[in-house]
């Protein structure tokens, strides 16, 4: 079985190759979305049988407005910290969630 920090690192590689296929290559962006969820998902039921980022003891709070990667902020903080997850083509959590806000923000005006 594939450890915890091994998936948040997985899922983390997937998040920072959607920036980079938006807005020419939304099929791939989306691709990239999709195999985060299903990560997310995995790790979620491992957490609390449940997918949806449903688990008390690491609840999803909205930092980013971007549900999805909130879920992903609530699993990494439930047993790790940020700095445990490896900068991926300069990318860290900061600047990821930074990134997840301002694309939220921009999208709220439209």
């Amino acid at each position: 079985m594939t450890n915890r920090l091994t998936i948040l690192n997985l899922i983390f590689e997937n998040f920072t190759a959607i920036p980079s296929n938006l807005p020419h290559h939304m099929h791939l962006a989306d691709k990239y979305i999709n195999r985060a969820e299903l990560l997310i998902e995995e790790l979620e039921v491992m957490d609390c049988g449940s997918i949806g980022g449903f688990d008390k003891k690491a609840p999803v709070i909205k930092i980013t407005g971007y549900k999805l990667y909130d879920r992903y902020l609530a699993l990494l903080n439930k047993h790790n910290k940020p700095e445990d997850i490896q900068e991926e083509c300069g990318w860290d959590i900061k600047t990821l969630t930074k990134y997840f806000k301002l694309l939220t923000k921009i999208t709220d005006k439209i």
